[in-house]
């Protein structure tokens, strides 16, 4: 991973300067993939603490990501990112603290958010639809088809009860919209890159071809009918869950951590990975 990195141009620097945004990790930030964001300090990115502590103030930016724990040796939490042979449990309780955090936020916070939550890989599990025949667009030839569907939840005030996953899920089958990973930078475009109802900036092919969310944003007022998320207590953290320097590690993980080193290296404090 030294010396390399992606050119492409992020959601981030497409906002409006007043927009605002922070990329919350646990070990270190995926977006230090893109050279942009490599081997320096970066205001924006802060650790998973800074979300719980903004969220409470009521001081979340426009734009949160967060990113799961991927099981290095920066954050000393248990890994969270549901990939084996981390435990799931972790991971759902990551969604629960977050969606909690929301939900008590000052500021009332919670009645303008929409807290989107997805997956890269399907888990293995079977799908019995076949990916898309057609072409979606994309810049590049080897990417122009759809693959398996992978996990989403769409969760704010404003997305109609079971609507997800019921009557709303049949509904745009019926007009035959279909989201992918894309979606959800259009809908961050169309938020708050649209003044006076505007076309969004370009980005890519398949980001500027995607659906936005905006269609499961069905309430005209708020829901208040909503609980606490339950966490799972004592859930028990091998040591082996904690992937030390010795160890081998899958190509992905080798990665992040030659980043991490990288951008320590250059004086960046482990906080701000």
């Amino acid at each position: 991973m030294s010396g390399k990195g992606w050119e492409a141009q992020t959601i981030f620097e497409v906002l409006p300067n007043e927009v605002t945004w922070r990329y919350y990790s646990h070990d270190i930030a995926a977006l230090r993939f893109f050279k942009k964001y490599q081997r320096r300090l970066v205001e924006e990115i802060d650790k998973i603490d800074k979300f719980f502590d903004s969220a409470a103030a009521g001081t979340l930016p426009n734009v949160s990501w967060i990113d799961p724990d991927f099981g290095l040796t920066v954050y000393p939490g248990p890994p969270n990112d549901d990939h084996p042979p981390h435990d799931v449990r972790h991971t759902q309780n990551l969604v629960s603290k977050v969606y909690n955090a929301l939900i008590n936020a000052g500021n009332d916070l919670w009645s303008k958010t929409l807290f989107v939550v997805t997956y890269d890989e399907h888990g293995g599990f079977y799908d019995h639809v076949s990916p898309q025949q057609w072409s979606p667009a994309d810049d590049y030839n080897e990417f122009k088809r759809y693959g398996i569907r992978v996990p989403a939840f769409v969760i704010s005030p404003w997305v109609g009860r079971q609507k997800a996953y019921g009557s709303q899920s049949h509904h745009l089958q019926s007009r035959e919209v279909i989201f992918d990973h894309t979606s959800i930078l259009k809908t961050i475009l169309r938020r708050f890159c649209t003044p006076n109802g505007s076309i969004p900036p370009n980005m890519t092919a398949r980001v500027d071809a995607a659906n936005d969310l905006s269609g499961l944003l069905t309430e005209t007022h708020p829901r208040i009918d909503y609980s606490t998320a339950p966490i799972i207590e004592n859930v028990p953290v091998p040591i082996k869950d904690r992937i030390s320097f010795d160890e081998t590690k899958p190509e992905w993980q080798e990665s992040l951590q030659v980043l991490a080193d990288e951008a320590m290296a250059n004086g960046v404090p482990p906080n701000k990975l």
